[in-house]
């Protein structure tokens, strides 16, 4: 890991530590479960693709309303590693699907992932600013949804 990355990461950890009066540390409000699968990334590597929604996720694309957070890495290389989430970041970025069929995208955000078990469960928080709906933000633990993807 470069020092560049060490330095943002500590300070993405000390913001998301100094936030948690603000939901940080509990569960995600409204979107109480989460699931993870696999993506597709740039020039078609590896991505993983995290859906929070307020129902169990079994499949990919549940009912809305649902958040789905892509990150530019496969899962074996998410665990100890902070991802920003936002409007043109290369690391990923996250969209808030409405009832009505409307998304919005988030303006900034970050993702913490402290552990990816054998299983593929992925355990993390997430802080994320909509333009509309607002904050979201708490901590996850993602089943893992498996599957194929066709990645071009």
């Amino acid at each position: 890991m470069s020092v560049f990355r060490m330095g943002r990461m500590a300070m993405v950890v000390t913001v998301a530590m100094a936030c948690q009066s603000d939901g940080v540390s509990g569960p995600i409000r409204d979107f109480a479960y989460s699931a993870a699968t696999l993506s597709c990334g740039p020039a078609g590597g590896p991505a993983t693709a995290f859906y929070l929604a307020p129902e169990p996720v079994g499949s990919i694309e549940p009912p809305k309303p649902f958040v789905r957070i892509y990150v530019a890495a496969a899962v074996e290389q998410l665990s100890g590693h902070a991802w920003q989430l936002s409007v043109g970041s290369s690391e990923g970025a996250a969209w808030l699907h409405s009832l009505d069929g409307s998304y919005e995208t988030a303006t900034s955000g970050y993702m913490i992932v402290s552990s990816v078990g054998s299983d593929r469960t992925v355990l993390g928080s997430v802080y994320l600013e909509f333009p509309d709906a607002g904050r979201v933000s708490g901590q996850f633990s993602a089943t893992w949804i498996p599957g194929t993807v066709l990645c071009i």
